[in-house]
């Protein structure tokens, strides 16, 4: 399908484990309130969500 966008099964699952720690670090304290650790943690796994999925292959047909 032209403009369509694969990913294999194992990087679809690295996102998706890294957005529930995104959010569970966010749920537990807000982004304001996190510790020096949870904000470079934060940080690392906003830099791998990025080079795992970066944002112009987030849409298809765009």
């Amino acid at each position: 399908m032209e403009g369509t966008i694969t990913h294999s099964t194992t990087t679809f699952k690295r996102v998706v484990a890294l957005y529930h720690e995104q959010r569970r670090l966010l749920d537990q304290a807000g982004e304001a309130n996190l510790t020096a650790a949870e904000q470079r943690r934060f940080a690392e796994i906003r830099a791998a969500l990025t080079s795992l999925w970066p944002k112009e292959r987030t849409r298809a047909g765009d």
